[in-house]
């Protein structure tokens, strides 16, 4: 085979797979938004999403594609794209060829089947109607583990597929660090007494979609190439270059959520938006889990909780809601900041949100090493909460049920959560070096922001390693020290507390 041919090859395999991805996209989002598919049709709905994944995984592991990312391999003529296009190619050949067939369009129609019955569970706060679904996708999980082989732990044959390289030994030290510097500054903060000014009330839906509108467009995203759309767990889906989606959720008694599920969102979605438009043939929208995430975290917190933007939101507040007219820019910055223990991830302030992804990592590894069943998960999750946040959750709606990820099988996702926050401060601090951002962002325009992260991180999508393009962008590799300090600076103000924890 010659070059040219494994290219055409690799090529024509692309380009299918992203067609019946989008198709496959689509029916996703039929399923999960509301006004979509109706409940009744989800059976069928799941065998032809399994046959879709069938169709793709015949391309990935097909013998002419191993032949040409073989024929590719080290070859030193390769421009850049057409290297990563081999290197993704092999890389979805070793993670897919592993697993039988048969078994992953089971697995397809068994997550959908299992997603539509957690979006009943969660609202009835029924554990045990879901539990049989997170048993078998959690067995799944483990023989995935062994068909792929792993060093040292399962765990990390699930982790690698979200963050090329991510392992236990990593995130164990990761986490141990982020847990030494949180917990006792969330300690003193609560310690403190000090109760900022709280937006309570009732927020109608109606209004809160207005003001979404106008927030989208304020922090970039491109709405003549996406849609916004409404759901029970907020989301963001690349359907193709020019139809990424978000869905979110709103809550009449807690604007919040709203607001800030739609910021996080869009960080996915203006992320997609801006890679490289001729990267596309060559499938490398399939980025890090870990860097999209740094994106999103990036956009809701260090740009939409700063001082900075807070003036900003507050005249689109006031543009909706009458109650915000005597509220001061400091008052809203001091209450989208409000640090304290609690339930709900997607919810969580600032500083606790990584302690919320600590709980999920530390189960999913007793759960995939097969320490504990998934019976037992409600009460370790709520033990957890409890020893962490000091907090232990009601129903299981605000516990164990609280999430989407496990219903749809996407086992190892969590710790990317908290990597990518941390990523977002590294980040931050080169950013800084060149961009007066804080000017931009008071005036109402993100354009300074957005142009520093297309042209140091969006761009390029999947063109370089996640690693790599943490070092062109930041100019050093992963350094966690950036967000513990970023934290340590930011609270510490925020509730005049000593950073001497």
């Amino acid at each position: 085979m010659t070059k040219q041919e494994a290219l055409n090859i690799l090529l024509n395999k692309v380009a299918e797979i992203l067609a019946i991805g989008q198709v496959h996209s689509v029916f996703g989002w039929d399923s999960t938004t509301d006004g979509g598919a109706p409940v009744s049709s989800f059976g069928y709905r799941g065998n032809a999403m399994a046959f879709l994944s069938g169709e793709s995984y015949k391309r990935i592991v097909a013998d002419d594609t191993r032949e040409a990312f073989e024929t590719l391999e080290g070859d030193a003529t390769l421009t850049a794209e057409e290297a990563a296009l081999a290197r993704g190619a092999a890389r979805s050949y070793k993670l897919n060829s592993a697993i039988p067939k048969d078994e992953l369009e089971k697995f397809i129609a068994l997550t959908t089947e299992a997603d539509n019955v957690w979006r009943t569970a969660k609202e009835k706060s029924d554990y045990a109607s879901v539990e049989p679904y997170y048993a078998k996708i959690f067995d799944f999980s483990r023989r995935v583990a062994d068909w792929r082989g792993y060093e040292n732990h399962p765990y990390n044959a699930l982790l690698d597929e979200y963050e090329i390289g991510l392992s236990v030994a990593a995130l164990d030290k990761f986490f141990d660090a982020l847990r030494l510097s949180i917990v006792p500054l969330l300690r003193k903060i609560t310690d403190s007494g000090i109760q900022p000014k709280k937006i309570d009330g009732s927020f109608p839906i109606e209004n809160q979609r207005l003001l979404t509108r106008e927030l989208v467009k304020t922090v970039g995203f491109d709405t003549s190439r996406g849609r916004i759309g409404e759901t029970v767990h907020p989301y963001c889906m690349l359907v193709n270059p020019n139809d990424v989606r978000i869905a979110v959720a709103y809550h009449e008694d807690d604007l919040l959520s709203g607001v800030y599920s739609t910021i996080h969102e869009c960080g996915h979605a203006i992320y997609d938006q801006n890679v490289r438009a001729d990267l596309y043939k060559y499938g490398m929208h399939d980025m890090s889990m870990g860097l999209h995430e740094s994106q999103s975290r990036f956009l809701e917190n260090i740009i939409g909780r700063s001082r900075a933007f807070a003036p900003v939101l507050l005249e689109l507040l006031r543009s909706q809601f009458d109650s915000f007219k005597k509220w001061s820019a400091d008052d809203l910055y001091s209450a989208v900041n409000i640090a304290k223990p609690s339930l709900v991830r997607i919810e969580a302030d600032e500083l606790t949100y990584s302690l919320h992804v600590m709980v999920r990592y530390e189960i999913e590894k007793k759960l995939v090493q097969g320490e504990v069943s998934t019976k037992d998960l409600p009460e370790l999750w709520n033990a957890m909460y409890e020893e962490y946040l000091g907090v232990r959750p009601p129903t299981h709606a605000l516990g164990a049920l609280q999430d989407s990820h496990w219903a749809g099988g996407a086992v190892g996702y969590f710790p990317t959560y908290a990597l990518g926050t941390a990523y977002s401060a590294q980040l931050l601090h080169a950013m800084e070096k060149t961009v007066d951002w804080q000017s931009g962002v008071a005036a109402g325009d993100l354009s300074c922001v957005i142009g520093w992260l297309k042209q140091n991180v969006h761009q390029d999508g999947s063109l370089y390693m996640p690693e790599e393009v943490l070092q062109r962008a930041t100019g050093e590799s992963f350094n966690p020290t950036y967000y513990t300090s970023y934290l340590s600076e930011k609270f510490t103000k925020l509730y005049r507390v000593s950073q001497f924890l």
